[in-house]
């Protein structure tokens, strides 16, 4: 073995690297709380010192590549590793274009941790990651209650009516994600060796977040987490383990299918049935999903999209466009990250499942399950939190020079493949056979006017076309001229928007009916109008209504209180 030098030594201090995670991740943490708000100068240092991390790991990573280059010289490597260091070398290459498309640098970044941690055992990192999240957890939720830092009211979604509490952050989930994890990595650092204590402060910061934020979906998750504790602890543990045994070995050799799956499913959204029910269950996730689909495509790289949900700082958005939050972490990483990039993820955790699998590391896998069936339906993969690809390079770095299948296995990996090519297909036909005749609208580049008077006379179906009369008058004319004047539909389920044929007519009786009615009458040249738009592929739904035009160099989209019911 070469002896190494004082640089090389420093860049190898865990004690340093893990440090500077922490700050990096706390960073992060920060930056979802309303004290980017209450002091105007926090987004910029917290920016500058994330960028600084960035620096740091990026050096880190570069003496991982050249310490890389001399070990080869020393040691002999498999073709199995040789393949799996070029996929995670087209990992980094590929986040880098990623990078370019989007402007965003975080999915580098968590690359970039992931191959410098995956060095160190996995438990210290998650005692770091619990440590930050437990902290900020605490800290954060004290300011608010002491009226230090903003505690904001968010709604569930703009018509439920539903409001939650966020307690020091931007949304209210945010806190019970923060609770869910730091119980998961807790209870992975304890090997589900918990005192009755432990089980008891758990479930109380549990059910306190929950009855707060009224978010169910971590808060089950920590539940079902304790019950697996509890049950460790009695001696029905030994009659429930050969199923446990059973099921991780089926996740680990079916995963490839869970985002696959979550595509075709939410592409089959359309298809209406049983997919409208399971839209329902999970809270319409599949539908925002589905015109996030259809508004921004899917890319190699990725693609670059302003999100928006119904957390504080984007509400008055939000209200009025709709989120376009994606709500799935395989989705995110599919629209947001594109396809090459999800395909070498999903390359890489099957292969880092299954190097957990073959040494029997049954607490390891445990952590990526939840995540992994998380991603499903909530952001887990590719959250702040998320240590799934630590956990996979970790394993794969761990298993190098020995083969990863044999046997059966292969042939049972082969039959695996070929349901993921299949899903792939048929995925690739519904993606193309999906109604893209919609007007894509970004917020920022729209303006709202809500001083108006709007007649919805009436609407009807025929032939596959909707027809609709009516009458919009601004309450305020003005002087620049209204041009382009359109009625346009909103998908309340999945915020899709068309545009509707309209015809602009004169009204003479709505022309004198305003005449009497307004303080300073003015003529409107005009004031009806009859629209029309196919629906034979449009997904049945609720369609807000609303009215666009141009003035001046302004776009305005104005919501008006009419739905049509499809």
């Amino acid at each position: 073995m070469r002896e190494k030098n004082m640089v090389e030594r420093f860049l190898e201090q865990e004690k340093l690297v893990l440090g500077i995670y922490g700050f990096y991740y706390l960073t992060l943490l920060i930056n979802g709380t309303s004290l980017v708000n209450r002091f105007g100068f926090m987004p910029v240092i917290l920016k500058i010192n994330r960028l600084a991390c960035f620096a740091f790991f990026i050096i880190e990573s570069l003496y991982l590549l050249y310490d890389f280059y001399k070990e080869r010289k020393e040691k002999q490597f498999s073709i199995q590793d040789i393949i799996f260091s070029v996929l995670l070398i087209a990992l980094v290459m590929a986040s880098l274009i990623n990078y370019k498309v989007t402007g965003g640098y975080q999915f580098v970044m968590m690359v970039l941790l992931a191959i410098v941690l995956s060095r160190y055992p996995l438990k210290h990192v998650a005692g770091v990651t619990a440590g930050i999240l437990l902290g900020v957890g605490l800290f954060i939720p004290l300011l608010s209650s002491f009226g230090l830092i903003d505690n904001y009211l968010t709604f569930r979604d703009a018509d439920s009516g539903v409001t939650r509490f966020a307690v020091g952050f931007g949304y209210s989930a945010t806190v019970s994600s923060i609770v869910g994890f730091a119980s998961l990595y807790y209870v992975y650092i304890k090997k589900m060796d918990l005192s009755w204590k432990d089980l008891m402060i758990i479930e109380m910061a549990s059910l306190a977040t929950y009855f707060i934020t009224d978010t169910r979906t971590y808060f089950l998750m920590v539940q079902l987490l304790l019950v697996l504790v509890v049950i460790k602890k009695t001696p029905f543990m030994e009659w429930v383990r050969p199923i446990l045994l059973w099921g991780e070995k089926a996740f680990v050799f079916l995963f490839a299918l869970v985002p696959v799956g979550t595509l075709l499913m939410t592409l089959c959204y359309r298809l209406g049935g049983i997919f409208f029910r399971l839209n329902d269950i999970l809270s319409r996730r599949l539908s925002f999903v589905y015109g996030n689909i259809v508004n921004n495509g899917i890319h190699l790289f990725g693609n670059h999209m302003k999100t928006y949900g119904y957390d504080a700082l984007h509400y008055n958005v939000s209200e009025v466009f709709g989120s376009n939050f994606i709500d799935s972490g395989y989705m995110q990483l599919i629209v947001e990250r594109g396809i090459i990039i999800s395909i070498l993820m999903l390359i890489l955790i099957s292969a880092g499942l299954i190097a957990f699998y073959k040494r029997e590391k049954h607490h390891e896998i445990f952590v990526m399950f939840m995540i992994l069936m998380l991603s499903c339906i909530t952001s887990g993969l590719m959250s702040n939190a998320s240590l799934v690809l630590v956990f996979t390079l970790s394993s794969l770095r761990a298993f190098r020079g020995k083969p990863l299948l044999k046997g059966a296995q292969k042939i049972g990996s082969c039959i695996v493949l070929g349901c993921v090519v299949i899903m792939m297909v048929v995925s690739t036909i519904e993606y193309h056979r999906m109604n893209r005749n919609v007007m894509i609208i970004h917020p920022d580049e729209y303006t709202i006017n809500l001083k108006h008077s709007f007649g919805m006379e009436e609407y009807y179906v025929k032939d596959g076309m909707l027809y609709c009369k009516g009458w919009y008058v601004l309450d305020r004319h003005g002087s620049t001229p209204k041009t382009k004047m359109t009625v346009v539909l909103r998908a309340k389920k999945s915020n899709l928007y068309y545009k509707m044929d309209t015809t602009l007519s004169k009204r003479d009786d709505v022309n004198d009916y305003y005449q009497k009615r307004i303080q300073n009458p003015q003529s409107y040249k005009y004031s009806g109008f009859e629209a029309s738009l196919d629906v034979s592929k449009m997904i049945p739904d609720t369609y807000m209504t609303y009215i666009y035009y141009e003035t001046g160099n302004l776009k305005v989209l104005d919501p008006v209180e009419h739905n049509i019911y499809l």
